[in-house]
């Protein structure tokens, strides 16, 4: 598929991860957004004033909405005419997607559900071998924008059934963010001065990035993944094994 065939993404959601989207994207399609809660003075030209007007103008819609308002959105897209739109979601947990697709499959033609790797700062930016993990990939047009995404941006497509995604998430993901909470709400991210170690350093730059990120990112990584709960378990399980190791001979 050659981009110009497909001239314009609409995007649903301008937050950080949509407007990352949007940025790396505008050097091949056109971008118009839909978000009521963005006042981007800089993208105002992309902006429209509805989700019927974004579907409308567009040949590719992109949902990078927190996971919490996912399902509202596919509700609300399904009420237009979607059959010859591709739709993306770039959710983090992706048996929520799948379920909300699977619930609505009577009106989609094309679905492509897929969670870019990024991490400061290539949330800011399109980088060249970044990892995207395909989930869901129904459709012609799913499969042609797949290619536009190896042959034009260089990504690398990872290729996981929801489950294996989200279980994978669960451990390395959702796990990590949790601990960075609880750290940054013991103060560990701040100054230690003189005694700081440079492994210090490297765990208090990931409880900065945890610290930036916002409370519905948060909950979509952790909350809206049907193994995290399993996962935060099992840390604790582990935690209190590890105390009784470390002192049940001094008590």
């Amino acid at each position: 598929m050659k981009p110009n065939k497909m001239q314009t993404i609409g995007l649903v959601g301008f937050g950080s991860v949509g407007s990352m989207l949007g940025m790396g994207f505008s050097n091949k399609f056109n971008i118009v957004y839909y978000d009521p809660n963005v006042n981007d003075k800089q993208n105002d030209h992309k902006r429209v004033d509805s989700l019927k007007l974004l579907v409308k103008k567009s040949d590719i819609i992109i949902v990078a909405t927190p996971a919490s308002e996912f399902n509202k959105v596919i509700n609300e897209l399904v009420l237009y005419d979607i059959k010859d739109k591709l739709i993306i979601d770039v959710l983090s947990t992706k048996v929520l997607a799948g379920r909300v697709y699977k619930n609505n499959s009577a009106h989609f033609n094309n679905i492509l559900s897929l969670h870019p790797l990024f991490e400061p700062p290539s949330n800011k930016y399109f980088i060249k071998d970044m990892r995207i993990v395909v989930c869901q990939n129904d459709g012609t047009k799913a499969k042609e924008f797949c290619n536009v995404l190896k042959n034009d941006y260089n990504f690398k497509l990872i290729n996981k059934t929801a489950q294996e995604h989200d279980k994978h998430m669960a451990l390395h993901h959702a796990v990590p963010f949790v601990l960075a909470h609880v750290l940054a709400k013991m103060q560990f991210s701040k100054n230690a001065g003189d005694l700081t170690i440079p492994t210090e350093e490297k765990l208090r730059r990931i409880v900065e990035i945890a610290g930036n990120e916002s409370e519905d990112l948060y909950r979509s990584v952790v909350m809206a993944n049907p193994y995290a709960q399993e996962a935060i378990n099992e840390l604790l399980q582990a935690l209190q094994q590890e105390k009784h190791k470390l002192w049940s001979k001094v008590d």
